[in-house]
């Protein structure tokens, strides 16, 4: 409820083939961008539209890292979008809007928030405890080379083996999980904004939308496996939106 309290006042080608740069032909699972029509998205903030009553929240975004620097080929990620002056050198995007407008613009879609994942430490490990809330489909519009693109954020993920090779991101499920508050220094802060965790890969425990399947931080606990897939992501500061859409009834036909 306080959440809720604080919050609510807030108030195509596509890609390249695999080895080359970001050319503009279509990968698999890749589709034209469909147009939402302008009048349906109202803007609650700067870079975050809403529309109610589709279950819809767009948010203005940037390709966050240089993957087609040759230099750095090889881009581990923690973070699929982040706020500015935060965690851009592990993500896949970066945004301008605040996370708990973010959060802010989820509410208004009728969303209730869970709970972040987190670890529990037990005996010389740690469990993982899953994140909660209700379910959110995440795709990614952008402009390709012919015109504008959406891909499901796995498309722009490989898993890199133990032999050293890649392969495809399993397709993901994410959850509106809410971030959390803590008080510091004697004020109640939303953690979301502390550490510009809006939408996440590994489990940092602050995630405003989290991803149902949990990778732990710390390389010292599991070995870092995700990583950009270079060929399929637009350039560096390149435009994104970033799509959230509500999901009632998983068992719907399209959901």
């Amino acid at each position: 409820m306080v959440a809720c309290i604080v919050l609510l006042p807030l108030l195509a080608g596509c890609a390249g083939p695999h080895g080359g740069k970001h050319t503009g032909q279509t990968p698999a699972g890749a589709e034209p961008a469909v147009r939402v029509e302008p009048e349906s998205l109202v803007e609650v903030f700067p870079g975050v539209r809403v529309d109610a009553a589709a279950g819809v929240v767009e948010i203005d975004a940037r390709v966050a890292t240089d993957v087609h620097d040759p230099r750095t080929p090889d881009v581990f990620l923690e973070v699929v979008a982040c706020t500015r002056d935060t965690r851009e050198y592990e993500s896949l995007v970066v945004i301008d809007a605040k996370a708990s407008q973010v959060h802010a613009g989820l509410l208004l879609i009728g969303l209730e928030p869970g709970a972040p994942g987190r670890w529990k430490p037990e005996g010389s490990g740690v469990v993982p405890i899953e994140p909660s809330g209700e379910p959110v489909r995440i795709r990614l519009r952008y402009e390709g080379e012919h015109g504008p693109c959406e891909a499901a954020v796995e498309e722009w993920i490989r898993v890199r083996r133990d032999d050293g090779a890649s392969e495809a991101m399993p397709a993901m499920e994410f959850v509106f999980a809410g971030s959390r508050f803590r008080v510091v220094q004697g004020s109640e802060r939303y953690l979301g904004d502390v550490e510009g965790t809006v939408i996440g890969l590994t489990t940092f425990g602050t995630e405003v939308i989290a991803p149902r399947a949990m990778h732990h931080p710390s390389a010292q606990i599991e070995e870092p496996r995700l990583m950009a897939r270079n060929e399929v992501i637009p350039g560096v500061n390149s435009p994104v939106v970033v799509r959230v859409e509500r999901i009632r009834d998983r068992s719907a036909p399209g959901s």
